[in-house]
């Protein structure tokens, strides 16, 4: 998978045989005596007529790197366990393109926008390629959704949270300052049965945005939507939000957005119209895996 995620994005063949070594694949070292602690994955490049042999760590825990790095290892650290293996998979195709750019093996420029430019960001993205003009593809840490992405939206990685892929929270914002307006986002997923009590979900949602008014409910691709927004005319912003259900399992996403001036003491035209569509978009673009 690894390789191919190589080849479609450059072109090219990756320079050095790839070997991807996980702990999970090695049970029987966690047993006795034997278990070291290491939590990761492991990337070993080799090519002997190139004179290629590297080995490269990501880890995923409080492992003694030190150790490592003493017998010659390069080591990636990973932020925190709470992103899980899933992080650790969409950390490890940018991690092979880096080290392929180290060894000469191809000439990979990343794209000048806040997502890719945003090394966390671009983690979750799965293509250097727009899925439509001015969107890549988010995919969320806990492989439970797809949606398209600002392609100058940046995630808070401070916000970010992932519980064993049933709870996923982050927010992320998209700054216009040839226009003077900002976008927030705040998305919240959860795999649970609780999300069939939908009356309840909508009166958190609604408290939420101090919303007391009835949402608009359509059905798209076996999903349910529930729609509202709200106006506050004293500071020229806007709230767009709702929530997704999907029709056949327990997964659902309450789904917030906000549109104010980025600089309050500036004037901003914000066309309500044009930019509630494209909040739209975002929203009908998830699909549930």
């Amino acid at each position: 998978m690894k390789v191919r995620f190589i080849i479609k994005e450059t072109g090219t063949e990756p320079p050095a045989n790839i070997t991807i070594y996980s702990s999970d694949d090695f049970s029987e070292l966690r047993e006795g005596g034997y278990y070291s602690g290491f939590d990761g994955s492991a990337i070993h490049f080799y090519d002997e007529e190139k004179g290629i042999n590297q080995t490269n760590v990501l880890l995923l825990n409080n492992f003694p790197i030190n150790d490592l790095k003493d017998k010659g290892f390069i080591v990636k650290e990973g932020r925190d366990r709470r992103y899980g293996e899933r992080r650790m998979s969409l950390r490890l195709k940018f991690m092979l393109i880096h080290m392929m750019l180290l060894m000469g093996g191809c000439d990979v420029n990343v794209q000048d926008t806040r997502a890719f430019q945003d090394e966390f960001t671009s983690e979750f993205m799965q293509s250097t390629t727009e899925t439509e003009e001015g969107y890549y593809t988010f995919e969320s840490g806990t492989g439970g959704y797809t949606m398209l992405f600002p392609v100058e939206g940046q995630i808070d990685d401070a916000t970010y949270y992932n519980q064993k892929a049933v709870n996923e929270v982050f927010t992320f914002g998209v700054r216009n300052e040839k226009d003077n307006v900002a976008y927030g986002f705040k998305l919240t997923y959860e795999d649970r049965g609780t999300t069939e009590k939908i009356d309840t979900y909508l009166k958190i949602l609604s408290n939420r945005v101090n919303y007391d008014g009835e949402y608009n409910i359509f059905k798209q691709n076996n999903k349910t939507y529930y729609y509202a927004k709200r106006v506050i005319k004293a500071s020229n912003a806007y709230f767009i939000f709702g929530y997704i259900k999907a029709d056949n399992d327990n997964k659902g996403i309450e789904f917030i957005s906000n549109i104010s001036c980025l600089d309050n003491d500036k004037r901003c035209e914000i066309e309500i119209e044009s930019e509630e569509e494209k909040i739209k978009k975002i929203m009908k673009s998830i699909e549930f895996k």
